[in-house]
This record gives structure tokens, C-alpha cells and sequence, in this order.
């Protein structure tokens, strides 16, 4: 049934389109299906979601919405990592976890959300804020 689903809808739109929609909702298993359907070389896409079912639930999300370019869901996911599952995917402390949420922050212009998700930290907030106030400075004497 979900075979003839995904044919079906490969006749509205193409099997990229589909698989990368099945990644960005998160259910490997769909996009295993799509991209079989497809005739996609297994290679250049069961490593990947192999990658994806073994992280840790945020992590994997982090890791889809960044192959997706979709940066806020990316900042919003990895926000919610917790220590532990930093650790033991990355091998180092929070602080690390941290600088990655501000590499996403800077490099994409998210300093609103990044204040939103990191309400009660004040370190955190602050190099938020400082990020901001340089962002301004570079816009403003362009």
C-alpha cells in the first residue's frame, strides 16, 4: 500500500522532492521507501539515514534540518540536545554545545530565536546579545 502511495505521489511531484519531505518530518522509514521507489543507489542514501536512526532523537533532527538548510528548526533542535546526548554523540562538554547553537545564531542571523530558546541563562544570553550589538554595528556602518 505505502509502495503504490509513494508512486502515486512521484506523479506529482519528483522522488528528491519526496524524500527530502519524508526526512524533513523526520520518519527515516518513509524516506527509506521513497528513495527505494526511486531507484536511488542504496550507497548514496542508507548511510545516511543509518546516521540519522542511531542519533539520539534532537540530534538527528539537527542533522536533518541542516542537510535541509531549514536553520531555525536546526537551532530549535539542537537547543533541545541534552548534555548527556551531547556527550555522547560529540564527545565534549556543553560548553561545545553551546558554541554550536551560536555558530547557527551568527551564521544565519537567528539572534531573536536564540533569545527566545535560552531565556534563563544569562551567560548564554549575553553573548547572544553581544553577537546581536556587532551584527548592528557591521549593518549599520555597512
Amino acid at each position: 500500500k505505502t509502495q503504490s502511495s509513494i508512486q502515486y505521489l512521484a506523479f506529482l511531484a519528483d522522488y528528491d522532492l519526496l524524500f527530502d519531505t519524508a526526512l524533513g518530518m523526520y520518519d527515516y522509514e518513509l524516506a527509506k521507501a521513497v528513495a527505494r521507489n526511486s531507484q536511488k543507489d542504496p550507497k548514496s542514501y542508507l548511510p545516511l539515514l543509518k546516521k540519522l536512526s542511531s542519533l539520539p532523537n534532537y540530534m538527528g533532527r539537527y542533522e536533518v534540518d541542516v542537510t535541509l538548510k531549514r536553520w531555525e528548526y536546526a537551532l530549535k533542535n539542537l537547543a533541545m540536545v541534552t548534555p548527556q546526548d551531547w556527550l555522547e554523540v560529540m564527545g565534549e562538554n556543553g560548553g561545545e554545545h553551546f558554541d554550536q547553537c551560536m555558530q547557527l545564531v551568527k551564521e544565519h542571523n537567528l539572534h531573536e530565536l536564540g533569545l527566545t530558546l535560552f531565556p534563563n541563562d544569562g551567560e548564554q544570553r549575553r553573548r547572544i546579545m553581544i553577537s546581536l550589538g556587532h551584527r548592528l554595528l557591521e549593518e549599520r556602518n555597512g
